[in-house]
């Protein structure tokens, strides 16, 4: 009876519940439109960050000027993010090459003193055939030892290094150890950080030498694609005591070993450069198998004839 007193309200009553129901349809669209998409795709940004995909960013678009300004505001964070992350870098790069033309300048003196004595004494005992080959392996063992001063040198100028140490080794401790060496020819020329198969082939030669009859020291280096990318795994292996289980956790973490002596970071440094040079593409595991056994994965990189570096698999000649 109220409603058929007022003629006009009962007529257009339906109209204006639409009009309502439209303009609530309209305000959920723009506010889906002006803020819910600008934060999705925040969000997705913020997960692409995450996975650590620097290069990614917000694209502009039309918006209001708060969500313009939140973008702008994260594209330029993250482009300094990017900037610092490489400063970074190539500081902890630097260090790196630091420590190893340190290293290059120490050439461990003892060593160069027992090879020089060892030397004097064949000559001294007219073993001259053998004090040549000894000359020679020392030759070639401190010429790569000073002239490195890339982050990477080919997988065979390496191996021709770690022959020439073991060369001097087999005439300081003949008949003590015998080695075996095998690398894949399709990865002979492969890219690897500078004295890296030699720190682990010197940590057995230091560490088992003492606890094996006849010390056998077996270096292996194979390839294998993961995701359609070639990867090095080098392996170094010997016939020791092996690592002790209360070191094994840590050289696997990456830590440093203290003992009494002190604190010994060959394999820290080591797996530092590895970390620098290869990010999360680089894997390591030490583990025991009969004696110690080291084992180092690394994409497989290449130089190409314009010097660049590329990681696709070499020509076969």
């Amino acid at each position: 009876e109220i409603l058929a007193s007022f003629p006009f309200l009962q007529k257009y009553t339906p109209f204006i519940t639409l009009l309502l129901v439209a303009m609530v349809l309209l305000l959920i669209l723009s506010i889906h439109h002006i803020v819910t998409i600008p934060l999705l795709k925040l969000t997705s940004a913020m997960h692409q960050i995450r996975e650590g995909n620097l290069d990614f960013r917000i694209p502009q678009a039309r918006t209001t000027a708060e969500i313009f300004l939140v973008n702008s505001t994260f594209n330029h964070m993250v482009s300094e993010i990017q900037s610092l992350k490489i400063n970074v870098y190539e500081q902890q790069l630097e260090t790196q090459k630091a420590q190893l033309r340190n290293l290059q300048m120490q050439i461990k003196p003892h060593f160069l003193i027992n090879t020089l004595n060892m030397v004097y004494n064949l000559i001294e005992t007219s073993h001259l055939a053998s004090a040549r080959q000894l000359i020679q392996y020392s030759v070639d063992f401190f010429r790569y030892m000073v002239k490195i001063d890339a982050d990477m040198v080919p997988l065979n100028e390496e191996i021709d290094h770690v022959k020439a140490y073991l060369g001097i080794q087999s005439l300081r401790y003949e008949g003590q150890f015998c080695y075996h060496i095998e690398v894949d020819p399709m990865i002979h020329d492969t890219l690897i950080p500078p004295v890296i198969v030699q720190t682990f082939v010197e940590n057995s030669m230091k560490y088992a030498l003492a606890t094996a009859d006849v010390l056998h020291i077996d270096i292996t280096v194979t390839s294998f694609e993961k995701d359609f990318f070639p990867y090095a795994r080098i392996v170094v292996r010997d016939n020791g005591s092996g690592f002790p289980d209360e070191y094994l956790t840590l050289v696997n973490a990456g830590k440093n070993i203290v003992k009494k002596d002190g604190i010994h970071i060959g394999i820290r440094n080591t797996i530092q450069r590895l970390q620098l040079l290869f990010e999360e593409k680089t894997s390591w595991h030490f583990y025991n198998q009969n004696g110690a056994v080291t084992e180092i994965i690394i994409p497989a990189t290449f130089l190409m004839q314009d010097g660049s570096e590329t990681a696709d698999e070499p020509e076969l000649l």
